[in-house]
């Protein structure tokens, strides 16, 4: 009897499992037309609206900041470490500037700009 429960209940479970498997893996082409009700020139703009968001989102990101620290009796700059913006930047070097050291925030850029 236990053999018997045991063998249904993987049945039911191989029922149950396949059909999700293969409709995950059936391909599904969608027509880019047809996605919204919007005419071609308005999904023509808000590609473009997209795309310079991602643009200002990428120039954003590539930017890298950089906090260097001294001693006034020291010539050599440490580095404190990078941030990823300018208001964090600032913050750490105020931090340092409060414990008597001179500070300098280095603007990098990360990869190609343009």
């Amino acid at each position: 009897m236990n053999k018997i429960l045991l063998l249904l209940l993987v049945g039911a479970g191989l029922v149950v499992t396949i059909p999700i498997r293969t409709i995950a893996l059936a391909p599904q082409t969608v027509n880019p037309n047809f996605v919204s009700g919007a005419s071609p020139v308005e999904q023509r703009n808000e590609q473009q609206d997209t795309n310079s968001r991602l643009a200002k989102y990428r120039r954003y990101q590539a930017r890298q900041y950089y906090v260097y620290y001294r001693s006034p009796r020291e010539l050599q700059w440490t580095l404190e470490g990078p941030h990823s913006n300018r208001p964090n930047a600032e913050r750490a070097a105020r931090r340092l500037e409060g414990r008597g050291y001179r500070t300098y925030i280095n603007e990098q850029f990360i990869g190609r700009r343009g």
